[in-house]
């Protein structure tokens, strides 16, 4: 089993099959978490930017790295932990 950031756990086979069906495997810094609008000023998605430290597969250590995510899962406190830097 290994510990995230998150206080979880994660079983080992669990991580292995996630592994190999990942397009991007990384670790990097959050530097920006956004809100991105829509048509008027109801906030449709959030942009998280990651600085890459570590590319596994996928990308390059040293690039940005942009993912968006709902901005329903920030709303409804799904979505912790997450903080720039």
């Amino acid at each position: 089993m290994l510990r995230h950031s998150f206080g979880g756990t994660i079983k080992t086979h669990h991580l292995q099959r996630v592994a190999r069906k990942a397009a991007l495997i990384f670790t990097g810094t959050v530097v920006s978490i956004a809100p991105v609008r829509g048509n008027g000023e109801e906030t449709n998605s959030v942009e998280v930017t990651f600085q890459i430290e570590q590319a596994l597969r996928g990308l390059r250590a040293g690039q940005r790295y942009t993912i968006r995510e709902w901005s329903g899962l920030w709303m409804s406190g799904h979505v912790t932990g997450w903080a720039s830097g």
